[in-house]
């Protein structure tokens, strides 16, 4: 059996990765994971740097190394992703087959929007226009909103006071992905992941904004399970 790690975005949760599993390789068994106070653990207290979090994320996968895996993390989950592997070489474990990344600049490019420095209606209007996160409906539930502005701005700021010094290059294959409408990541940012890894890495480019994946869950499902 073959594991994908996947991690998620800001503000989500393993579930967003729930309809995946039906698109992959019957040998590939997806086992979604959930930051602190996210999803299934979502009575834990919130993490709020990035460091911490990519911690939390190996305690919870160290066990399982000894199989062949990948790991695969959309936006913030993209930038997890890539450290989590940084910390599994400095254990010594067995390395992953791929890292998969989808809408997630590449490190060296500072998020700078200030996003969880906002307050009200400023902040969700903000996530709404420039990743498209949230609809608009939800802008009329103040409960919900409520509950989930502490989980969203927790995620946003450990990604937007992430200090990058410049690791060693890993050895292991990318594949980068990016909606056609993104307003978040450019071609440049996402193309810059080459910088990261010493093999050549795998661009894809999908219709769709910032989370053009709940579209193409064939298409990833399938470039994951070619690579795996």
């Amino acid at each position: 059996m073959k594991y994908l790690f996947c991690i998620h975005h800001a503000g989500g949760s393993s579930y967003a990765f729930q309809e995946l599993q039906n698109h992959l390789d019957k040998n590939i068994q997806l086992i979604a994971l959930d930051l602190p106070g996210h999803g299934r653990r979502i009575k834990e207290p919130l993490l709020m740097d990035i460091h911490d979090m990519s911690c939390d994320l190996f305690s919870q996968i160290k066990s399982k190394l000894s199989n062949p895996y990948g790991i695969y993390g959309h936006s913030m989950g993209g930038l997890l992703g890539f450290l989590l592997i940084h910390r599994i070489r400095q254990h010594g474990l067995l390395m992953p087959r791929h890292l998969w990344i989808s809408s997630t600049k590449a490190p060296e490019f500072k998020y700078e929007d200030g996003a969880h420095l906002l307050f009200g209606d400023k902040f969700y209007h903000k996530i709404i226009h420039t990743y498209g996160g949230l609809p608009e409906e939800l802008m009329k539930e103040k409960e919900l909103l409520d509950f989930f502005e502490p989980i969203i701005r927790a995620d946003f700021q450990a990604v937007e006071t992430f200090q990058y010094h410049k690791p060693p290059k890993l050895n292991i294959p990318f594949t980068v992905m990016l909606g056609s409408n993104e307003k978040s990541v450019t071609t440049e940012q996402v193309r810059a992941w080459q910088n990261e890894t010493s093999i050549p890495i795998i661009f894809k480019q999908f219709s769709g904004n910032h989370f053009f994946i709940f579209q193409h869950l064939a298409e990833i499902g399938k470039i994951i399970s070619t690579f795996m």
